[in-house]
């Protein structure tokens, strides 16, 4: 007599384990991720035993040992650099905030406030990538110059770039939609221009500004 096999079945009509394979495949590729972020986040790192402080014993330690990059700049231009980026940055994301919440009839249109979002991604990323170049020290880990400086510079050009979209969306309401024009948006188009050229001028600090290669020390030469 034929006998359905349990093992093989959960009564449903689905073999056993048949979701397991799609469990498998997120969680593969949830660990990638974990292992490509985890080993771009300690890029130039090892792990080192080195002998506790009390003496009693020794630590596995994480050591950077990689090449350490650093601006060819005097520590006090340094700091008014990073100010600067600071200060530039708060003003272009001010203007840009204020252009978004005027009450005038681009930014209640749809495909203004669609060309007007995708820019704010990148005012987020590059406060992400600023914070990081700010708090870091003078010498860069890989993951720092990365993240910051190289992300800075590159989500800056993104930036002002980004924001011709929102006026020319604009402007095609303008010849749409009758009546649509009013002189607010001369002030809307001056902020969004403004916040631009500061974003522009952040590229362009950062991409004028050399860096250093240091490469890592050998701790087993005399």
């Amino acid at each position: 007599m034929w006998r359905r096999d349990s093992s093989s079945s959960d009564g449903s009509g689905r073999r056993a384990g048949s979701d397991k394979g799609g469990f498998g495949l997120v969680d593969s590729v949830r660990n990638y991720k974990y292992v490509k972020s985890y080993d771009r986040y300690f890029e130039g790192y090892e792990m080192k035993t080195v002998p506790k402080r009390n003496g009693n014993g020794t630590k596995t330690v994480r050591v950077y040992v990689g090449t350490a990059y650093r601006q060819e700049l005097p520590l006090n231009r340094v700091v008014l650099l990073r100010l600067a980026h600071v200060v530039l940055f708060l003003c272009a994301a001010t203007l840009y905030g204020i252009a978004l919440i005027m009450p005038i009839p681009s930014n209640m249109t749809w495909y203004v406030n669609t060309t007007s979002f995708i820019p704010v991604i990148i005012y987020v990323r590059i406060l992400l990538a600023l914070i990081s170049y700010i708090f870091s020290k003078r010498d860069l880990t890989i993951h720092e110059y990365k993240d910051g400086a190289l992300r800075l510079l590159r989500l800056s050009g993104y930036a002002w770039r980004l924001l011709i979209a929102p006026i020319v969306a604009s402007c095609v309401m303008f010849v749409l939609v009758a009546d649509s024009f009013e002189l607010m948006e001369l002030v809307r188009f001056g902020a969004i221009i403004a916040s631009g050229a500061l974003m522009f001028l952040i590229g362009l600090l950062e991409k004028r500004i050399k860096y250093i290669e240091i490469p890592p020390v050998d701790d087993e030469e005399d």
